[in-house]
């Protein structure tokens, strides 16, 4: 059944540290991945390569810390929202085009999670959550609908060497403790690493 599941692919960074940023889609591919093996409908399949498991991910407190939920119905400081996009690496645009970005129009705020295919669409009522939704960019009609989402926003480890081996993890890290590892062409590998 495994192998009819269209496998998760954990991508390699191909740039300097210095180059990532929150928009980026390498970025997004691999917080996805972590972003589903911590949900409760985790992936049956990954597929990786030898540079991207070298290549350290945000830690698992990293991402604890960088996740918010939005419920329907619940109070939301506008402001402290974006302000918490902001210390991310979002940047607000007048409408939203690529992950990293949000905007605001009165009381709609549109964000662009990295992890997403889609954007999201919260709309208040005041300070309350009235609706949240995924939206198509290119003809912004609503996707999908949603009573609640779990936003994982984190910044890309930066450059300094120091910095990213105390504060990142591998993805071996994050793979449940009875996970399979399948090597191909290991001695490829070997050389490789």
């Amino acid at each position: 059944a495994l192998l009819d599941e269209t496998p998760l692919v954990f991508p390699a960074w191909e740039s300097l540290p210095s180059e990532h940023n929150v928009a980026d889609a390498v970025f997004g591919g691999r917080l996805q991945v972590l972003s589903a093996l911590e949900s409760d409908l985790r992936p049956g399949v990954i597929v990786t390569s030898l540079p991207a498991l070298l290549q350290p991910v945000p830690a698992r407190k990293q991402r604890d810390q960088g996740r918010r939920t939005l419920k329907i119905g619940e109070n939301l400081d506008r402001d402290a929202l974006l302000h918490w996009l902001v210390e991310r690496g979002f940047e607000r645009t007048s409408a939203v085009e690529v992950p990293g970005e949000f905007a605001v129009h009165g009381g709609i705020v549109d964000i662009y999670p990295p992890d997403a295919a889609d954007p999201l669409r919260v709309e208040l009522f005041g300070d309350e959550i009235e609706s949240i939704r995924r939206f198509s960019v290119e003809t912004q009609r609503t996707i999908e609908t949603h009573d609640a989402v779990s936003l994982t926003v984190v910044a890309p480890l930066a450059d300094d060497d120091a910095q990213v081996q105390a504060a990142g993890e591998s993805l071996l890290d994050a793979l449940p403790a009875d996970s399979w590892l399948m090597l191909s062409e290991p001695t490829d590998l070997v050389h490789e690493g």
